[in-house]
């Protein structure tokens, strides 16, 4: 009887001193999806963004123009039409804007000698700030991701425009009205690219990730955002204009049309 006492104390103690096994470890956790929205252009989640003016509007070489630089972005935009659109189906302009800038050579002329008196009066480096000023226009208007809306809306103005009176003030008029709406192109193509940017950081804090900062450019920068390769049209164009604008300068013109300083 002792014995079987003796044993049942000894068993105890060793159950006692006996190492409770660890608990299982957890389970790892959920692998965290990376966010998923495809962006209807690849370089859009990095592109870097005109900043907005206190208006909300994306900075553009076509705010706030006076009614001869209307006149002459019109022109730019139908220049950079024409050479960049016409491999597309119905998008040829060459003839139209060859008929436009006959048709309106005098008023482009002096729309071109007005700007060229305003900048050598008023904007350091005159001549050259005037031709980087130029640059930036050419290439805004030549974005390739545009065309597809860039193109209807200039062939629209084009024709537009050819078929106005043949006045300076029906094609002043129109030229800041075709420039407006043709500007809304690029507008909303940079709120586009703002708007996923900002959905795409909104599902990374979703899924637990940490979004970089948006980024903005400076106007003078914006030549070259990732991804955005321009056409080679664009140097094309910018030759044709300076080809065309020296010519028209070179034409007889009405010696009150000349600009007076103010």
């Amino acid at each position: 009887m002792r014995s079987v006492i003796l044993l049942s104390s000894t068993a105890a103690l060793l159950a006692a001193c006996a190492v409770t096994p660890a608990p299982p470890p957890p389970p790892p956790p959920p692998v965290v999806a990376k966010a998923d929205l495809a962006p209807p252009d690849a370089y859009y989640f990095n592109y870097a963004l005109p900043a907005r003016d206190a208006s909300g509007t994306f900075a553009s070489p076509n705010i706030n123009l006076t009614e001869q630089e209307a006149i002459f972005h019109l022109r730019s935009a139908l220049n950079v039409a024409a050479l960049s659109c016409r491999k597309m189906e119905g998008m040829d302009m060459t003839d139209n804007y060859n008929t436009y800038i006959r048709k309106y050579r005098l008023t482009l002329a002096k729309a071109n000698r007005t700007i060229d008196a305003r900048y050598a009066r008023e904007v350091d480096g005159g001549k050259r700030a005037r031709d980087a000023h130029m640059t930036s226009l050419y290439n805004h208007f030549a974005r390739p991701a545009t065309l597809g809306t860039f193109c209807p809306m200039a062939l629209k103005h084009l024709n537009a425009a050819i078929a106005l009176p043949d006045t300076t003030a029906a094609i002043t008029d129109y030229s800041q009205t075709a420039v407006r709406e043709i500007e809304d192109v690029f507008q909303q193509h940079y709120a586009s690219i703002e708007q996923y940017q900002i959905a795409y950081r909104q599902a990374m804090r979703d899924n637990g990730q940490t979004p970089p900062p948006m980024a903005t450019v400076a106007l003078e920068e914006q030549v070259g955002s990732p991804g955005e390769t321009l056409s080679p049209d664009v140097a094309a164009a910018i030759a044709k204009a300076a080809e065309e604008a020296d010519r028209d300068a070179a034409a007889p013109i009405d010696p009150t049309d000349v600009p007076q300083p103010n």
